[in-house]
């Protein structure tokens, strides 16, 4: 009885451990890839938002900053208005007007120089579409009705997973007062 001993590796055996050498390889390879797809998508979206808080943050401070309701211009795509803003010693004309673009709406900020009449332009950012909205009389409107006291002014943003609604809250009597009882 003569029986041969085996030494190796039959080539189906070699062959299958290959296919599966490879299936495992693609499987990493796609893995691997989807998640830095992933986290490019994640990046970005991270970096949208911080510029959209930078904007709300600046917009909320130049309207608090609003010391007067003779230059108020307000309307549901363009507002006008004169404010003090940070680091700035005089008061500066800002006006924020939302125009068509191809990706939606486009919002612009220009600022003028009231004294040296210096006017320089931004886009702030582009979204869905956006809208002011005025608080007169406790209520939200999109009207802006010179002969009623505006207490706030709110910004809407849509995109299309997400809607913004950032209100900010005018202190324009306060301010008055507050000049009427220095006289």
């Amino acid at each position: 009885m003569n029986k041969k001993t085996k030494n190796g590796f039959t080539l189906i055996e070699i062959l299958i451990s290959i296919l599966l050498i490879l299936i495992t390889f693609l499987l990493v390879y796609r893995v691997y890839f989807t998640v830095q797809n992933n986290i490019s998508e994640v990046e970005k979206e991270i970096k949208n938002n911080e510029i959209l808080l930078n904007f709300l943050y600046s917009f909320k401070s130049e309207i608090e900053g609003i010391f007067n309701t003779e230059n108020l211009n307000l309307d549901k795509k363009e507002i006008v208005f004169t404010s003090f803003i940070q680091n700035i010693d005089f008061p500066v004309e800002i006006t924020y007007t939302v125009k068509n673009s191809e990706e939606g709406e486009t919002l612009i900020r220009t600022q003028k120089n009231i004294l040296s009449g210096y006017t320089y332009s931004f886009p702030v950012l582009t979204c869905e579409s956006i809208y002011f909205e005025f608080f007169q009389e406790e209520n939200w409107n999109d009207v802006f009705e010179k002969d009623k006291v505006v207490k706030g002014i709110a910004i809407e943003i849509n995109y299309p997973d997400k809607k913004i609604f950032f209100p900010v809250n005018l202190n324009i009597e306060k301010k008055e007062e507050k000049e009427d009882e220095k006289k």
